[in-house]
């Protein structure tokens, strides 16, 4: 298929960030103290959206990865936010909406993108019409502002073609 037969359809948008332990982080502490060695981490698998994120906090505040004391591993979000929720670790890498359904602190890091790419006949069937109107839904809009960190105002645009 030619890349004109594409299209990158968005869905919705959701906030990457840390979820760390109730009052362990204050906004005056800076970033800095959470890579201390007695701060207990909860690792990502290799290729996790939030390891993405992880790696710009690293290179924005020029912190050392390697001084992170990892007491747990952790293949979902929702894994990760409740390590650190039952104790077992102190920070994790996730999304805003883990951190409200456990009860954590978030420190917001970034946005990123959930886009569908598939054949440009697609977009336009029912079915697909059908989810992106399940999307848009005041249950889904709800849902979405009852967690928190979710975007779904461009949901159902091409991202690509422009």
């Amino acid at each position: 298929m030619q890349a004109g037969e594409w299209a990158l359809v968005r869905l919705y948008r959701r906030e990457q960030g840390l979820l760390v332990s109730p009052g362990l982080w204050s906004p005056g502490d800076g970033i800095e103290g959470l890579f201390r060695g007695n701060v207990r981490w909860v690792e990502r698998q290799e290729g996790a959206g939030s390891q993405r994120f992880l790696q710009e906090i690293i290179t924005r505040h020029g912190v050392n990865p390697a001084a992170r004391r990892i007491t747990g591993r952790a293949y979902s979000e929702r894994d990760a936010a409740s390590l650190v929720a039952m104790g077992q670790a102190d920070v994790a890498t996730g999304v805003r909406a883990a951190a409200t359904e456990f009860g954590l602190e978030f420190l917001p890091i970034g946005w990123e993108a959930f886009d569908l790419a598939m054949h440009r006949g697609v977009f336009f069937r029912t079915l697909f019409q059908k989810l992106l109107e399940h999307l848009r839904s005041s249950e889904i809009q709800s849902l979405a502002r009852m967690l928190g960190g979710y975007d779904l105002g461009e949901c159902g645009n091409l991202v690509w073609p422009a």
